[in-house]
């Protein structure tokens, strides 16, 4: 009998690790995910004297900056998805300003800086992009929409691999001290960084988060 009471009491001890260890890895699943939404929420431009939050200010009517991308945003082949462009507006630009850029890229580290919209040209006296604007005549007159990492000009849609948690995309509008900027179908994040180098008076930024 006292052998058998102390391996039902060795037994309870092991199940009570095996629960405490679970809760653990529980928990630190949950941080993981709560770490990947707080970079987006955390991220800063450092360094960065043209992004002015103060003044200069983009937002999307459609969900606040770091939440999350209402589905009918998100690319066709995404359930639900209806690959409808988002909604954006600005306010308190440069008096300076002559033109406007506006980028939408994924920056988790699976999309590797996924273009999925960038309209160039935008005038000076705009402050906002229409929900559904993309290939249609709602987009500012003399804009210009460039080709989409996926391969056809105008808006593509969030298409979060599924599995790969959390992404961020940022939308983002430099105010530009010219009216017209040379580009056309397909950039990269970094040729239209170098093709604005000395160009941007300010700029702003909006993020959505989008998962499946």
């Amino acid at each position: 009998m006292h052998y058998t009471l102390v391996h039902f009491l060795i037994v309870l001890v092991i199940a009570g690790i095996g629960v405490v260890i679970g809760f653990a890895n529980k928990e630190e699943g949950s941080e993981q995910l709560t770490g990947v939404k707080s970079k987006f929420r955390a991220k800063e431009k450092e360094g960065n004297p043209m992004s002015d939050k103060a003044s200069f200010l983009l937002e999307s009517p459609a969900f606040a900056d770091n939440d999350s991308i209402p589905v009918k945003y998100a690319a066709a082949k995404v359930s639900g998805g209806e690959n409808i462009s988002i909604p954006l507006s600005w306010r308190n630009a440069p008096e300076n300003t002559k033109s406007f850029v506006v980028a939408i890229i994924d920056h988790h580290p699976v999309a590797n800086n996924f273009v999925h919209w960038i309209v160039l040209n935008i005038p000076s006296d705009t402050s906002s992009i229409p929900e559904g604007a993309s290939g249609t005549n709602q987009i500012p007159q003399g804009a210009k929409e460039l080709t989409n990492m996926a391969g056809y000009v105008g808006y593509h849609g969030p298409a979060a691999p599924p599995g790969t948690g959390a992404h961020g995309y940022e939308a983002t509008i430099y105010a530009l001290n010219i009216d017209k900027v040379d580009l056309s179908g397909y950039i990269t994040e970094g040729k239209l960084e170098s093709a604005l180098q000395g160009k941007i008076i300010a700029s702003a930024e909006t993020t959505g988060i989008f998962e499946r």
